[in-house]
């Protein structure tokens, strides 16, 4: 409470301090008196048994949880923001899609809080586990509480922010997570993402610590290990730091970035880490600062250009190479015509660097560690224009992205997107096999330039053809990359003859089977002994194989997968989707409805993309289908679109036992897999996994994937997927 007037006292907004205010932990809401004669006294807290496993609301429900809510509100009064529950995951509502319930309960706890004092501000929900889960958590919850009552408002609203900060999955889903918002009646409302980061200061594999991979620390309890500054802490350092700069770009709706950290000091005695000095850096830097543009002067670099109150620009610049990140090479240097624009220059410890007597041009290093040049007041847009025409010694990054995308009469179209802010010219060169082509590049800075090449190998629909593909582009200045891609493809025939989905497979005798090869074996059931691995493989593929078949009319995408499996797993935790998916015999189709997953630079999941599980009921011939991940309903029929996280019993399918395994028979209708269009000359991405199972409740022993390289997973990665072409 002290702290709580403090900040009142100095006009401070509270963040992470006063938004943990569920009841108890959010799960076990109960009446507990404490006093002596077992009555209600000063300083009980009024909570309620049970909501877990509520999966109904009634009007009764409803009162005794604003009821509850109040009282606990009024005794809280110094606390303004509240939110029931993050991470909600456990309660039977969620578990069992009944957003309306969850919706009728959330209200009724918001109203209590807000009855309590008019002040009060309420979250929808106190954070998902990570972006994309928060996505789907919200748009369904807003969805239903605009519904059942159109007038009532929430304040506020949380997210878990977890990821590397310059994978461009995370920056796009704090976009989609806005426009999520603005669909749903709050276009202006604040955003906290009150869990995030979570990079560990030490790089130690033995120990399974790295600052590389997010939320690796929750086993390690010991403290530092040495007062040497290690890279780990260096690198932990500038990754919160680059997160915290990618929430300042969108200041104007994201107001609080709380990094979760397992520790910042060294020892006892408050010995700081370098997390601190670089946040105190951050904070001295840009504390009062407003976000005026993003550069990308070379490939893997960022610059984010802040102006002061005081007009004063300064830039935030840094490299997110992966060399020189984990320490194996040294960083590339970059030459900056300051032309007397920059008046100083600043390290991560806010460290002066030394400038030129003439201040005209910098040579920096371009690493992993941010560095802020400040420049003259007023003059910004100078600033900016200097930043935009960095140059970097001896890159060999392309600074170009190239999206290829099969095509009809055997062809390959690509998109080349410049990824700087600047123009790019030169020339560029493709190969296909024995095919090649030249083009004139003159692409304005972040644009893009179409292209296309005859590839060598046919793409059928009897088996999955690969066509390697290079590119040569020669920059104005000379400069040269090259990279080579593998682009695999197969074809789907429109079918003529109706597919009755009877179990009767008579149907299908006119389409080839094309088989799944991938075999995806988990890391624990990887031998130690690796001259083991092939013998493994071997005994695994004997037993479990699976092949597929698929067509398409005006109406349906049409899929018959057929499995050899000596065992056949299923019916486990029917109670709990995480345990019915991943403990359990199943199938995940994965549809990536746009054609998309090569254009990023990153590997990341869209906002087209569905990931379908079917689990197998032979008892009633058919699977269950739920969906882990589906498009933003704007790309389908709005409310009514599938939603993700929630079962479709209108996508039809047959399960059937054979002599040596099973097959799964499944009609998508159109309007499940929009935005994709059944149409001559469509192209999606298209990818399998085959869950194999050996033992009721234990996870997966084995897998088949239809994916490139050999044991890839389809898992998130969509530029791993083949493309399917539609054919007539």
């Amino acid at each position: 409470k002290l702290l709580f007037d403090l900040l009142k006292k100095y006009n401070i907004e509270d963040t992470a301090a006063q938004q943990r205010n569920h009841w108890g932990g959010g799960s076990k809401i109960k009446i507990e008196p404490n006093g002596p004669s077992g009555k209600k006294q000063p300083g009980d807290i009024i909570l309620v048994e049970g909501i877990q496993s509520w999966e109904k609301m009634t009007p009764k429900r409803e009162k005794l949880i604003e009821n509850a809510a109040f009282e606990h509100a009024k005794y809280y009064h110094w606390r303004k923001n509240f939110y029931f529950a993050g991470e909600m995951h456990g309660y039977k509502m969620l578990d069992h899609d009944n957003y309306d319930e969850m919706a009728k309960f959330t209200i009724a706890w918001a109203k209590g809080i807000k009855r309590a004092s008019p002040e009060n501000q309420v979250y929808l929900e106190g954070g998902a586990s990570n972006i994309s889960t928060g996505i789907s958590l919200t748009e369904n919850l807003l969805q239903s509480t605009n519904k059942i009552d159109p007038n009532f408002r929430f304040d506020r609203f949380a997210v878990h922010a977890y990821g590397h900060p310059e994978n461009e999955e995370f920056d796009d889903l704090l976009v989609d997570f806005m426009a999520v918002l603005d669909r749903n009646g709050y276009p202006d409302a604040p955003i906290y993402l009150n869990e995030g980061g979570y990079y560990s200061p030490f790089c130690i594999p033995q120990w399974g610590l790295t600052p590389y991979r997010p939320y690796l620390m929750d086993h390690y309890h010991l403290w530092s290990i040495s007062y040497d500054m290690g890279w780990g802490e260096k690198v932990s350092a500038a990754l919160t730091i680059r997160a915290w700069l990618l929430a300042l770009k969108y200041q104007d709706r994201i107001k609080q970035f709380n990094m979760w950290r397992p520790f910042n000091y060294l020892d006892c005695d408050l010995t700081p880490m370098a997390v601190q000095k670089a946040t105190n850096t951050l904070a001295r830097m840009l504390g009062n600062a407003s976000f005026k543009k993003e550069i990308i002067f070379a490939a893997r670099s960022k610059a984010y250009v802040f102006e002061d109150d005081d007009k004063t620009p300064i830039a935030a610049i840094w490299g997110y190479i992966n060399q020189v990140e984990i320490g194996k090479r040294e960083p590339l240097l970059m030459q900056i015509k300051a032309d007397g624009e920059i008046i100083e220059v600043l390290d991560l410890m806010e460290n002066a660097l030394d400038m030129p007597s003439e201040n005209k041009t910098l040579e920096l290093p371009l690493t992993p560690f941010p560095i802020f040049l400040k420049g003259k007041k007023g003059h910004t847009d100078k600033l900016i224009e200097i930043v935009k025409n960095i140059t970097v010694k001896d890159a060999k990054i392309p600074p170009v992205h190239i999206s290829p995308k099969i095509a009809e009469n055997n062809m390959l179209s690509l998109t080349v997107r410049n990824l700087l802010t600047r123009d790019l010219k030169g020339q560029l060169t493709l190969k296909a096999g024995r095919n090649q082509k030249k083009e004139s590049l003159n692409i304005p800075g972040t644009g893009k330039f179409p292209g296309e090449i005859k590839l060598h190998n046919p793409i059928v629909n009897s088996k999955i053809t690969k066509n390697g593909v290079s590119y040569l582009i020669k920059t104005e200045d000379g400069t040269k990359y090259s990279k080579k891609m593998l682009i695999e493809g197969f074809s789907i025939n429109k079918t003529n003859t109706k597919i009755s989905l009877t179990g009767n497979l008579d149907d299908w005798d006119h389409i080839p089977y094309i088989p799944v090869k991938n075999l995806k074996i988990p890391t624990p059931n990887i031998p130690k002994d690796f001259s083991l691995v092939k013998n493994v493989r071997k005994n695994l593929a004997n037993d479990f194989k699976a092949r597929f078949k698929t067509a398409w009319d005006d109406e349906n995408f049409y899929l018959l997968v057929d499995v050899t499996d000596d065992k056949l797993c299923y019916g486990f935790g029917k109670n709990n989707k995480h345990r019915m998916i991943n403990f359990n015999d199943s199938l995940i189709v994965y549809i990536d409805t746009l054609c998309n997953g090569k254009d990023k630079t990153t590997t990341r999941v869209d906002s087209d993309d569905y990931y379908y599980v079917f689990m197998p009921r032979p008892e009633e011939g058919k699977a269950l289908v739920y969906t882990q991940e589906a498009a933003n309903q704007q790309l389908g029929l709005g409310i009514d679109a599938v939603k993700a996280n929630v079962f479709v019993p209108e996508i039809k399918t047959v399960f059937k036992k054979t002599e040596k395994g099973y097959f799964y028979e499944i009609a998508f209708p159109k309007w499940t897999v929009l935005p994709l269009k059944l149409e001559k000359g469509y192209v999606f991405g298209f990818g399998l996994f085959v869950n194999n199972v050996n033992t009721k409740g234990k996870g997966y022993v084995s897998g088949l994937s239809l994916s490139s390289p050999p044991g890839s997973s389809c898992w998130r990665q969509p530029h791993l997927w083949p493309q399917a072409l539609l054919k007539p």
